[in-house]
């Protein structure tokens, strides 16, 4: 298992968990966003927190492995924060 899955990053996916859920459920689904896909439309907040995170850690994916080939090694908070800025990201733009 990855470092990034330990006790130590808990709390880190806690709070982009509680991030995703308050956009959601504060400012809804953005009205051009993934929501308006057929077959989509009908899934719940869990669905949601659970795929914007695994996207998140997809798209961060090449540029923490980038920074390891400039750092040259591997450091798990910057994987994390590259997976926070995504996160970030994806809330502004696709939900």
């Amino acid at each position: 298992m990855h470092p990034i899955f330990t006790k130590q990053y808990v709390l880190w996916w806690f709070i982009m968990a509680i991030a995703i859920a308050l956009k959601i459920i504060l400012f809804g689904y953005n009205s051009n966003g993934l929501t308006k896909i057929e077959g989509y439309e009908s899934r719940g907040l869990t669905f949601w927190i659970i795929g914007l995170l695994f996207c998140a850690i997809i798209f961060s994916a090449p540029f923490y492995l980038i920074s390891r080939l400039i750092l040259k090694k591997w450091n798990h908070k910057v994987f994390m924060i590259f997976i926070s800025i995504i996160v970030g990201l994806l809330l502004i733009f696709s939900l």
